[in-house]
């Protein structure tokens, strides 16, 4: 029997290693993320045999069972889990997430915002820069906005700061919107902990970002907003973002914890991206490998604006698609 653990582990290398081979070759096309995708499956195969080996005293049944347990764990964490540890992080954990989005040392400034907060489009403004810090909550950020930034603010128990700065010879401004505190108790008992920040951006100037959130859920639409940079960061989080073609270059840089991304990119714009971290799973369809770690959109060195997307995670769920 001891001769039987090796053979399994041998016919498992050796399929493994086909089919990573023809994956490369392209004679068969498939992502592994969907094969890990059915991970809790794995997890009730893996108990069966489980059973079956205690049964019938079966070593190489065993040494199967083994095999479904790693592919359920590496499945789970890539996939489903990362949503049931989102559902444990409640709102009150709330001074954790607010002291691991800020730099130490450092404290928000500006003035207290009362619900909404408003700017004005300065004549002749060109750009303007957006540092957004908070920690659990919705957040919702897109463009449309008549002013230069619009925000409404709904929250039970966080509190907020904001502050406007511009230089009118670069006709450039600055914009931080950060949390200040979160009154723990101020919390409902009942569970309606409500922290929910809308902002619209303005669509006629070029905008550099700089988003960063715990956890929640973070919605973020600038399909008709030029957006020059994009710095994302965020924990344990769902996060769906779209970008637009309307900058001849757009950089966006992902940082992200135990997370579920979805980003959408024009067919309009030429596409590059730079994936790095572990156990995550991810989905780029419609990309091809240009180099390790670099995926391209067909049209690249054919279409003038281009988006460069570069992420960094652990443990998290990443798909990138085009849209019409």
């Amino acid at each position: 029997m001891r001769n039987s653990g090796n053979i399994l582990v041998g016919v498992i290398l050796i399929t493994a290693g086909v089919l990573w081979l023809l994956k490369s070759l392209g004679v068969m096309i498939f992502n592994w993320s969907d094969i890990l995708s059915y991970w809790y499956w794995y997890l009730i195969i893996a108990g069966l045999l489980l059973i079956v080996s205690g049964v019938t005293h079966n070593k190489f049944v065993g040494g199967f069972s083994g095999i479904f347990i790693t592919l359920a764990i590496i499945g789970g964490f890539t996939h489903g889990f990362q949503r049931e540890i989102r559902k444990i992080t409640p709102f009150g954990n709330y001074k954790y997430w607010e002291k691991s989005n800020r730099k130490k040392g450092s404290k928000p400034v500006g003035e207290p915002v009362n619900k909404i907060q408003v700017y004005e489009l300065p004549e002749g403004l060109k750009s303007s820069k957006l540092s957004f810090g908070a920690g659990a909550g919705e957040f919702n950020i897109s463009g449309g906005a008549t002013r230069l930034f619009e925000a409404e603010v709904a929250s039970n128990f966080a509190n907020y700061v904001s502050k406007y700065t511009e230089n009118i010879e670069d006709k450039t401004a600055s914009i931080s919107f950060d949390l200040k505190k979160a009154d723990l108790d101020s919390h409902d008992d009942n569970g309606n902990n409500d922290n929910r920040v809308n902002v619209k951006l303005n669509d006629s100037v070029d905008w550099d970002l700089n988003l960063n959130f715990g956890a929640g859920e973070g919605n973020f639409d600038f399909s008709n907003t030029p957006v020059k940079n994009l710095e994302l960061n965020t924990g344990a989080a769902d996060v769906k973002l779209k970008l637009g073609d309307k900058t001849p270059e757009s950089r966006l840089n992902i940082r992200a914890g135990v997370a579920s991304v979805t980003v959408l990119v024009p067919k309009t714009a030429a596409v590059e991206i730079r994936p790095t971290g572990a156990l995550n799973s991810t989905e780029l369809p419609g990309f091809k490998r240009h180099d390790k770690n670099v995926y391209r959109s067909d049209d690249y060195d054919e279409t003038r604006n281009k988006i460069t997307i570069r992420y960094k995670a652990g443990l998290s769920s990443i798909r990138i698609e085009r849209y019409e």
